[in-house]
């Protein structure tokens, strides 16, 4: 990248594969956090996503450095700020403090 146009650029033709890759860090931190063998923690999961769904969003300020998982209203949201968008995707917290 030469200069902001360029990163600019880069950013709508990447976007798409970019929050790719927010869900699939979601995948392996769940797994790394046991999700997929545990009982107990899909079950938590599940009653704290009451409306059974995942998204992902950008807004203006998270509690974390880079993003960071929230639930609100039944929805498990993976989220970001634009600053950080694509920055660090791996980077959030253990799932079960949330829950």
């Amino acid at each position: 990248m030469n200069s902001a146009e360029d990163a600019a650029e880069n950013w709508r033709c990447g976007i798409g594969d970019q929050i790719r890759w927010y869900f699939e860090a979601l995948m392996l931190r769940m797994n790394g956090d046991g999700f997929g063998t545990n009982d107990v923690l899909r079950e938590g999961f599940l009653e704290a996503v009451e409306r059974k769904t995942i998204a992902f969003r950008v807004v203006d300020k998270t509690d974390e450095t880079y993003n960071e998982h929230v639930v609100e209203d039944g929805v498990f949201y993976i989220q970001t700020t634009p600053s950080r968008f694509g920055v660090n995707i791996d980077r959030t917290g253990p799932l079960i403090e949330i829950l």
